[in-house]
């Protein structure tokens, strides 16, 4: 068998910034500890408890961060179905 063709391994700590639970993983990267946002333990799509309706969804987040408005949206969404529909009675 050749030798050298395997990546070094390591062990390194994985924490859960939700639970503070901390996991010891393999890795091949060379970093020495790793953050987690939610972990097995403490996401309720594995634990079955209610869901945080307090944290932004992503789609809140890209909004936020690039200053769109949804209530901004809709209104332009309003105003070219009565655009529409005003075309349409016109005819």
């Amino acid at each position: 068998m050749k030798q050298g063709v395997h990546p070094k391994t390591h062990y390194i700590k994985v924490k859960c910034s939700a639970c503070g639970a901390v996991y010891i993983v393999l890795t091949t990267t060379d970093v020495t500890d790793m953050h987690l946002p939610v972990c097995a333990k403490c996401h309720p799509a594995f634990t079955g408890g209610p869901i945080d309706t307090k944290r932004m969804t992503r789609v809140q987040q890209f909004m936020k961060k690039w200053g769109y408005k949804l209530e901004q949206q809709e209104e332009q969404k309003e105003q070219a179905q009565q655009k529409q529909a005003g075309k349409s009675q016109a005819q």
